[in-house]
């Protein structure tokens, strides 16, 4: 097992309770804004990967995804479940969020 060790703005160690608790209270501040400022980019018509949004079409990484279940953690607004659903798959979203499938 590799072990992982996380560190403060300061470069002090963090417990990987505070971690995960610092990184919640981040995102829970700024994902409305994220999702307004990337809502163009992450559009549900085709999935797209990493931040250039390289087309599925043509990477084919996912290959066949119908009737495959599907779990989506941190899924956030869920484009990549509706992606999924829309090929067939069938998604289950997970996001530990205020608003967004507490």
């Amino acid at each position: 097992m590799r072990t992982v060790t996380v560190t403060s703005n300061e470069g002090e160690p963090m417990a990987a309770a505070a971690y995960i608790a610092l990184n919640h209270s981040y995102w829970e501040r700024t994902s409305d804004s994220y999702q307004q400022l990337h809502a163009q980019t992450m559009s549900t018509s085709d999935a797209g990967w990493g931040v250039w949004r390289l087309s599925e079409a043509e990477l084919q990484v996912m290959g066949d995804v119908g009737a495959n279940d599907v779990l989506e953690f941190g899924c956030g607004a869920a484009q990549w479940s509706i992606c999924l659903a829309r090929r067939g798959a069938r998604p289950v979203g997970y996001f530990r969020g205020k608003e967004e499938g507490s």
